[in-house]
């Protein structure tokens, strides 16, 4: 049976097996450059099919940051928020896509809740404060959450088919803060901006780098149904198939540390071939390296995973 790129990616979200394995390839400017010399190409999300196309969005930013912001203890007081973006050309640029594509439209929000926070306070000064300082860190989260679902009703007005929130809470080895850390103050808070999403009738998904085995299971309680990155460096994807594969969509796997840079092209295909049918086993994947690939992937390479994907996107 043939599928639109968006049905495949709602079949996979859906954990529904149709034979069709969905892909969505990110780039940095460097390989989008290298790429679309190639191909002969300007947009390259389109000329080689991508599943999922994003739908440049608005979010927000701080102001008038106190000067003492990035000093040990209690700043004097809380930033300002103020948007950033235009939803007029947010809404055009969504029809346009809607008239040109049959992919899903995604809209991406990076730095959602945790990365804000340590952007504007600095890592060390928010981790000790996430200990020592508690009702400040409380305000500070809750001026981010406040914003966020602030424009997150605003974008979910939108004819998009899903969000993502970007957070980054893991090293490759574990969480940046304990468990009972993010318990405090990272998970409720995504749980009120998933919930919001899935209200709304949009797919959630999460980006959160790092080995966050240990609130996984957090994770698919506040509504998350795709997850990004599946990263074999740092996650073990047999294991989250394993043992989460049955509430959650994985949109990954492929090694950007070794086999994209270092493997040859037939090595390329190989790891391609066995990712997808580890993690599309039952359906509820989505055909991708971990990460964005860099420009020093060698162009070979890249071409042979883009070829292995539309093969197994075929069918």
């Amino acid at each position: 049976m043939s599928m639109t790129r968006r049905e495949s990616v709602i079949a996979a979200i859906n954990h529904q097996q149709t034979g069709h394995i969905p892909y969505a390839f990110d780039f940095t400017a460097e390989a989008t450059a290298m790429l679309q010399e190639h191909y002969g190409c300007e947009d390259l999300s389109a000329h080689i099919g991508n599943c999922i196309r994003d739908v440049p969005g608005v979010w927000w930013q701080f102001v008038n940051v106190p000067e003492e912001q990035l000093e040990p203890g209690v700043p004097s007081r809380l930033p300002d928020v103020q948007g950033r973006g235009s939803y007029e050309a947010m809404t055009e640029a969504l029809e346009q896509l809607r008239e040109t594509t049959d992919a899903f439209l995604l809209v991406r929000f990076y730095a959602s809740l945790f990365e804000k926070a340590w952007g504007l306070r600095g890592m060390e000064n928010l981790l000790s404060d996430m200990l020592l300082h508690e009702e400040y860190c409380e305000a500070l989260f809750e001026r981010i959450v406040t914003a966020d679902l602030m424009m997150l009703e605003m974008m979910l007005a939108a004819e998009v088919d899903g969000v993502l929130l970007g957070c980054d809470w893991g090293s490759q080895q574990a969480l940046l803060m304990s468990p009972a850390m993010w318990r405090k103050y990272i998970g409720p808070r995504h749980a009120r901006m998933f919930s919001k999403i899935r209200e709304a009738g949009k797919y959630a998904f999460l980006h959160s780098c790092g080995n966050i085995c240990d609130v996984l299971p957090d994770v698919t309680r506040m509504g998350v149904q795709v997850l990004n990155p599946a990263q074999p460096e740092c996650m073990d994807i047999g294991m989250l198939k394993d043992e989460f594969g049955a509430h959650l969509t994985f949109w990954g796997g492929i090694s950007t540390q070794q086999t994209l840079p270092y493997g040859t092209p037939d090595q390329v295909r190989a790891d391609t071939r066995e990712v997808a049918a580890r993690l599309g086993k039952g359906g509820g994947y989505i055909l991708s390296p971990a990460q964005s690939v860099q420009g020093d992937v060698p162009l070979e390479n890249i071409v042979a995973m883009i070829e292995e994907a539309e093969r197994l996107f075929g069918g």
